[in-house]
C-alpha cells in the first residue's frame, strides 16, 4: 500500500484485476475515516471526504448512526451490528429514515437490483398517506411477473412500506432457486446475473441467518391472522416466541450477525409485551393450562420483563368482578308467600332450600388453584359455571373479546406492524372465526 495522500485523509492503494482477458492496474484510495475504497477521482473524493466528516461528527455528537452504504456481506454485518448495538432500537424503528435507508441498502445486496433502488425511492411520508416511488414498483413487478410467466413460480413483490414482503419474496426465491437455476437459459443476461448472485454461498448464508430469526416471527403473525385466537393465548404466544428467539441467541453455533438479529427481535417482542394490558394477564390466568401465577412470573423474570403478574391479574379480576356484580342484591329477596320471618325460615328449612351466601372472588380463586381438571378454556368455564360463578362471568367477558376488539386491537396491530407483510382484509370467513362470543353463547345453551 502506498501511503501517499494520508494527509488528505486517504491512503492510496493499487489493485490488480485478473477478471478481464488482460491484467490492468486501477488506482484506488482508501478513506481513513470510513475505510471505504474508491477510485482515485479528485472531485468524487472531495465530495466523499466532506460527507464522511459530517457523518462522523453526527455519530460522535448524537451517537446515532446513519445508514451505511452496503456492497458486501461483511458490510451488511458491520452495518447491522453498528446500527442495532449503538441505537438498540427495536423493530418499530422502521419509521426512522436511517432504518429505511438501511433496508434499501440491504435490498441492494440481497436482491441485486443493480442500483435501481436508491434512497430517493424509499417510502416518502405525505400529509395523509405513505407513497412509493413508481420506479421501484415497476422494477420489482417486472421481475416478479417475468418469473411467474416463465416458470409458474409466484413471488411476492417487495413493498418497502410492508417490509416483511422482502423476506417473503426472498423465501420464495430461495425455495425455488434450484428450479430457477435449472432454467437459467430462459432469462436474459441481467436476470441470469441476479439469479447467480443470490445463489452464491455468501448470499445463501445471509438468507439462512435471516430465515432462522424471521421464520418464527412470520409463523406467529400467521397464527394471529388465521385463527380465532382468544385473548388468553396472546401473552403465552409472546412469551413462547421470546423463548424461541432467546434459545437461538444463546446457541453456540449462532454467528455474530445472527446474535445481533436475535437481540433485535427480542427487544421488539418485549416492546409488544410492554404494551399488553392487565386484561391479557387475567385472561392468561383464566386459561386452566396457564393458571399458575408463579410460573408466569418466572417466565417474565427469565426475560427481565419488569411486570408484577400477580398484581396485574388480581387488579383486573377485582375490577371486572366489581363491575359485573355492582347491581347484584346484597341479600336474597324476601319470600313473597311467607306470612312472617319465622314461617319463611321454617319453610326454607323444611324444603331444604336455605339461602347459600355467595362465594367470594378469593375463595373461588383458591378452589380454582386446587382444581386439577384441564381442558380448552371455553369448555372448562362452561362446565365450571356453578362451581365458580364469579370467575365464570369474568372469563365469559374476557374470552368473548375477539382479536379485532378495540381493547386488544392495539397489541395485535402492533404485532402486525412488526411481522406482517400486509394487513389482512376482514372477509366473511375471518369474521366468523373471530366471533368467539357467539361460540361461547352456543356452548352455554
Amino acid at each position: 500500500m502506498d501511503t501517499h495522500g494520508q494527509s488528505s485523509g486517504y491512503s492510496k492503494i493499487s489493485i490488480q484485476k485478473y477478471d478481464e482477458p488482460r491484467a490492468y492496474h486501477t488506482s484506488y484510495v482508501s478513506c481513513n475515516l470510513c475505510h471505504g475504497v474508491f477510485k482515485n477521482n479528485g472531485g468524487h473524493l472531495g465530495r466523499h471526504r466532506k460527507e464522511c466528516k459530517i457523518h462522523e461528527e453526527d455519530l460522535r455528537d448524537n451517537e446515532h448512526p446513519g445508514a451505511t452504504e452496503i456492497t458486501s456481506k461483511s458490510d451488511f454485518d458491520d452495518a447491522v451490528i453498528k446500527y442495532f448495538t449503538i441505537t438498540a432500537k427495536p423493530l418499530y424503528s422502521l419509521e426512522t429514515q436511517e432504518f429505511r435507508e438501511l433496508l434499501v441498502n440491504f435490498a441492494k445486496l440481497g436482491q441485486k437490483y443493480r442500483g435501481d433502488i436508491d434512497d430517493s425511492i424509499v417510502m416518502k411520508r405525505g400529509s395523509s398517506k405513505a407513497l412509493i416511488d413508481n420506479t421501484l414498483t415497476e422494477k420489482t413487478e417486472e421481475i416478479v411477473d417475468f418469473v411467474y410467466k416463465e416458470l409458474g413460480v409466484s413471488l411476492t413483490t417487495p413493498n418497502l412500506t410492508r417490509w416483511m414482503t422482502s423476506y417473503t419474496c426472498a423465501s420464495q426465491v430461495y425455495e425455488h432457486l434450484s428450479k430457477l437455476i435449472a432454467q437459467l437459459n430462459k432469462f436474459d443476461d441481467t436476470i441470469q446475473d441476479i439469479i447467480m448472485d443470490i445463489s452464491s454461498t455468501d448470499n445463501r448464508g445471509l438468507f439462512e441467518e435471516l430465515d432462522i430469526i424471521y421464520k418464527p416471527l412470520k409463523e406467529c403473525n400467521a397464527y394471529f391472522q388465521k385463527n380465532s385466537t382468544v385473548i388468553s393465548e396472546v401473552l403465552h404466544v409472546y412469551l413462547s416466541l421470546l423463548d424461541e428467539v432467546q434459545e437461538k441467541c444463546d446457541h453456540r453455533l449462532t454467528t455474530k450477525n445472527g446474535r445481533v438479529l436475535c437481540k433485535f427481535a427480542l427487544k421488539a417482542i418485549k416492546k409488544q409485551i410492554d404494551d399488553l394490558i392487565s386484561a391479557h394477564y387475567a385472561a392468561y390466568y383464566l386459561n386452566p393450562a396457564y393458571k399458575s401465577i408463579e410460573i408466569l412470573q418466572g417466565r417474565l423474570d427469565d426475560h427481565q420483563i419488569a411486570k408484577n403478574a400477580k398484581e396485574l391479574v388480581i387488579h383486573e379480576l377485582e375490577r371486572l368482578d366489581e363491575e359485573l356484580n355492582k347491581d347484584s342484591p346484597l341479600s336474597p329477596p324476601p319470600n313473597a308467600h311467607s306470612s312472617s320471618s319465622s314461617d319463611s325460615f321454617i319453610t326454607r328449612r323444611i324444603k331444604n332450600v336455605s339461602y347459600q351466601p355467595k362465594s367470594s372472588l378469593q375463595s373461588e380463586m383458591d378452589l380454582y388453584h386446587m382444581d386439577t381438571m384441564t381442558s380448552d378454556p371455553m369448555y372448562y368455564w362452561i362446565e365450571s359455571k356453578k362451581r365458580f360463578s364469579r370467575l365464570y362471568h369474568i372469563a365469559e367477558k374476557l374470552f368473548s373479546i375477539p382479536s379485532s376488539e378495540a381493547d386488544v386491537e392495539r397489541s395485535f396491530s402492533q404485532l402486525k406492524n412488526v411481522y406482517a407483510e400486509n394487513r389482512r382484509s376482514l372477509d366473511l370467513a375471518y369474521i366468523e372465526k373471530m366471533m368467539i362470543v357467539k361460540q361461547f353463547e352456543a356452548l352455554d345453551r
